[in-house]
Formats: structure tokens, sequence, C-alpha cells
């Protein structure tokens, strides 16, 4: 079967169908997949569900209309499977005033938000010149990858002193000679020799060889092709590496080499699957997906911070305290705002509220967060849960808990992901400044 490539939203589903030769979509935005290419997917769903790293929520497995259908819920980013069909799935950013069809611009803040993840490797200074529309989003990724390549080789492949072990018929070095017996018995011309040669042939530059092998194969995009066999050139003389873990153990963290830090991560992504989760077994050729809800409140927190530098400390996941008495089940709400005394309290939800109406479950979490009689932060009487915005301008709404001084207030926010800019802050900060 010839290379496909598809793109499918979050809540969109993967269907199969036996008499199937080739992958189709339909008007809904939903795919039907031949048999064998459904299965790969299945399983590789199966192996990681319900494992350490919590992966229940990547791909739905149920049915409809009496077919098995994978449903793509929380988790986005893109699948390769062995047969050659590539799933991007993407998140499912409501479109101003038209159809939510416009992949593009959907790409563009998807990238936007990944680029604010902390200790990433996502940036989004190169993407002017590419179009979006067209590239898919693997190679998107591949080209990242090749963008820190080509700031290297303008800076320069660093070497290293490599141990070398050859049988030379010259003396070099030092003698091995155990290997010299072992070797030359016969041949008393020749010396088995130990010595350290200066050259690029070091684990990091290794890595990077089979990173750009790699990815030149997974890539099919002509221009991204060339421009990896660019690179495949000047690192030609460069071994690949064999084992990957204890290449990667040998990399050293330190100045002489922090140009490689950044391509480190990239080479882990494509040579590992490692990235926010780590899959297990060889179902597939490639995954890459991000949980849509740590990406959300990464870019709200970042966002956040960058605004209310002057005015707030803004800091996340910080303990406030254990829900049980044994010091179990600590509560950590996404965002703190903390001003002089006050400390203002956000958590994130990456799901539009049916009807505007809050889930009892999100009430219950952010009434123990601003009632937790133990919690080592200074007096709460505000909470803010955000949602990602549907329409420009949506209005959010105010709620009074029932506490002890009914002094606790929930304010619900929309966040404009649509926005080139703002996104709603300037209305953010009339909910900070609003007197209870």
């Amino acid at each position: 079967m010839k290379s496909a490539s598809f793109i499918i939203k979050e809540f969109s589903y993967i269907s199969c169908s036996e008499k199937l030769t080739k992958p189709e979509s339909d008007d809904d935005g939903n795919i039907d997949v031949p048999l064998k290419t459904f299965e790969q997917i299945e399983s590789f769903v199966l192996n990681n569900r319900g494992d350490e790293n919590g992966h229940d929520d990547f791909l739905y497995l149920t049915q409809k209309g009496g077919r098995k259908i994978l449903k793509a819920r929380n988790y986005v980013g893109v699948l390769q499977t062995k047969n050659d069909t590539t799933i991007e799935i993407l998140p499912k950013i409501h479109t101003i005033g038209k159809e939510d069809d416009d992949a593009s611009q959907t790409k563009k803040i998807f990238l936007k938000m990944l680029s604010t993840l902390r200790d990433s490797p996502f940036k989004v200074s190169s993407l002017a010149n590419l179009d979006l529309s067209r590239m898919p989003l693997l190679d998107v990724f591949i080209n990242m990858f090749l963008d820190e390549i080509d700031i290297l080789v303008k800076q320069g492949i660093r070497k290293g002193y490599i141990r070398e072990r050859e049988n030379l018929h010259t003396l070099k070095g030092k003698l091995n000679f155990n290997e010299n017996i072992k070797h030359n018995l016969i041949h008393k011309e020749r010396f088995f020799c130990e010595y350290d040669d200066f050259n690029p042939n070091r684990p990091e530059n290794k890595l990077i060889k089979s990173t750009l092998l790699n990815v030149h194969k997974k890539s099919k995009l002509s221009s991204t092709q060339a421009r990896a066999r660019r690179f495949l050139f000047i690192f030609d003389e460069i071994d690949k590496s064999s084992n990957y873990e204890k290449d990667f153990a040998k990399c050293k963290h330190n100045r002489l080499v922090s140009n490689y830090e950044q391509i480190l991560i990239w080479c882990r992504i494509f040579l590992q699957n490692k990235t926010f989760s780590s899959y297990k077994g060889d179902d597939l050729a490639f995954a890459l997906l991000f949980p849509m809800e740590k990406i959300f409140e990464d870019f709200v927190a970042h966002e956040l911070r960058h605004e209310l530098r002057k005015e707030y400390s803004v800091r996340t996941q910080k303990i406030i305290g254990s829900l049980l008495t044994d010091g179990s089940h600590k509560m950590k709400p996404d965002i703190l705002l903390e001003k002089n005394q006050e400390t203002i309290i956000i958590d994130t939800k990456w799901k539009i509220p049916q009807k505007d109406k809050i889930a009892q479950s999100d009430l219950y979490q952010m009434f123990a967060y601003g009632t937790h009689k133990e919690r080592i932060i200074n007096d709460t009487k505000k909470i803010i849960l955000i949602y990602p915005a549907k329409e420009t301008d949506q209005k959010g709404s105010s709620y009074q808990f029932y506490n002890e001084n009914d002094d606790l207030s929930l304010h619900v926010f929309y966040f404009e992901l649509k926005s080139k800019e703002d996104y709603g802050k300037e209305r953010f900060k009339s909910v900070l400044n609003q007197k209870e």
C-alpha cells in the first residue's frame, strides 16, 4: 500500500474495513483504514492502556454501528504505522466565525502552545517560512530537529579523544599484549594497538547520525529528505550508534557540549519515542503524542507569568497539603498566584463545559483546594477555573461557595486560543481585580 497521510481532530474516530485497500476519510473528519492498519494502532493502544504512564485516554476503544472504533481524545500528535500510514491528531480548537476545518491555523496554535512547555525542544521561530497547510506535522517536527543541526554545524561539530583498538602494521599508542597474541601469533609484522584519537566519532554525534538516518526514512516530503541528506553528508565519516541507551548514558552534560542539549532531546524523541509519555511495544513505526491537559496548563501558566510578572508570583504544581490525614493524595493546583498575603488558586481544564455548566467533580475539587485547613499557602478567597474558549469574548461566570465565612468565590474564565496575542488576558485581569 502506498504511503497515506490523514488529519483527524480530537473526538474524531478511526474505524476499519476488511475490504478497504487504502484509508479513506469522511465529511465529518473520521477515517476508515484497512484492517491491518487498524490492528496495528489497536495493539499499540492496548499495550499502553492502564500502565504507569496513564495512557487510558490516548485513544478510546469502543463501538459504533456494531464496528470497533478508536476515538481520539485528550492526546494529540502523530502516529505512523508500519504499513506507511501517517495519522495526525490535532486539538479541537474552534475556529471563530467558520467551520473548524482550518488545519494550518490549528497547527500554528498547537505549535505555539508546544513551544511554551518547560524543557521543551519545540521552537516556532523558524515556522514562518514553512507552509503548514501542506507540511505534515511529522515533517514540522523533523524540520525543528534539522534547524538545531544547522545551528550545531555552524558552531562546529565537537571532537573528542576516542579510544581506538586496531591491528596495525606500525606500533601506535600502546601494545595490547593479550590481543596481540590472539591475533598476531602468525603475523609478526602486525601490532594490536590501543590509542586515543581526536575525532568527531563521539556518542553525541553517533546519536545524531542515527537520528538523521531515522528521520530521512520517516519523512515523506522530498524537501525534508533533501535537507536530511545534506546533513548526512556532513556526518558521513561518523559512525551511527549501535546501542542507543549506552551512547545516551555516555553523553556528558557540561558547558562544553551545551549546544547539544536540545538536539539530544530530539534524538530521544525520534530514536526512543521519549517525550511526555514513553510508549511500550513496537506495534507502530513511530508515535509522538502529547497530553492536551498538560499542554494547556503550561501554556496558560506561561502567558500569565509573562503578563503578571510585575504584580504576582506565579507558581505551578505546588503542593498545598494532603487530602487525607495519613499524608496521601497530595493536593497540587495547576497554578498559584501570590501577592502579599493573598493567594489565588487556578486550575485549568482542557474541555468545554456543556451549556456552560461546571461539572460537579470540578466544583468539589475547587472547594477542596479553597477550604483545606492545613494548606501551606496564604489566605485564599478566590479560585479561578480556566477552560478553553469556543468563541470570542465568551462570558465567564462567578459563584459563591458555602464555607465558614462565605468568603470563598469561584470564577470561571475562558482562555481565547484563537486570539493572536491577548488570549483574553485583559479580561482576566479584571477578574483578578474584582472585589468580592
